[in-house]
């Protein structure tokens, strides 16, 4: 699957590698997993660096905002080939259980993955009270993440 990814959970320590330049992506799949780690560490540097299209100065502020007041707990692997990765982050904003479900499509120049688009599905974060929180603490929903929601 990917360096990325170890146990069925992130490899920060692998991911912030790609991150900080020590090693490059070796795939779509590791670049997406990288770019992750990068929202969850509000690297949005490396972000723009990863991308075809930069943002904005507005847009850079709003994603900055964005990124620094979400509490990143979980990221699910749908699917995924050589040029797309179908995925699931959940997070915590402002109160709401949040959930992005993107397939994004990347391409190689030279020798380096980048981001180039993605489509987004309208899907809802539905996580049963009872059920292992999504974070991987162990805990329960009720006991653990369900605490942060307004």
């Amino acid at each position: 699957m990917s360096n990325c990814i170890k146990n069925d959970k992130l490899d920060n320590s692998y991911c912030r590698n790609i991150v900080n330049g020590k090693t490059k992506a070796k795939s779509a799949l590791e670049l997406m997993q990288s770019r992750y780690y990068a929202y969850k560490t509000v690297n949005l540097e490396y972000i723009q660096k990863t991308q075809i299209d930069n943002w904005s100065k507005a847009q850079l502020e709003e994603v900055e905002h964005w990124a620094k007041n979400s509490f990143w707990q979980h990221l699910e692997i749908i699917n995924y080939s050589e040029t797309e990765v179908e995925f699931k982050a959940y997070y915590i904003y402002e109160g709401r259980q949040e959930l992005i479900h993107e397939l994004s499509t990347f391409v190689k120049q030279y020798d380096s993955w980048l981001y180039k688009s993605g489509k987004h599905y309208n899907s809802k974060a539905n996580i049963a009270r009872n059920s292992k929180c999504i974070c991987g603490s162990g805990k329960k929903y009720k006991q653990c993440c369900l605490k942060l929601l307004i």
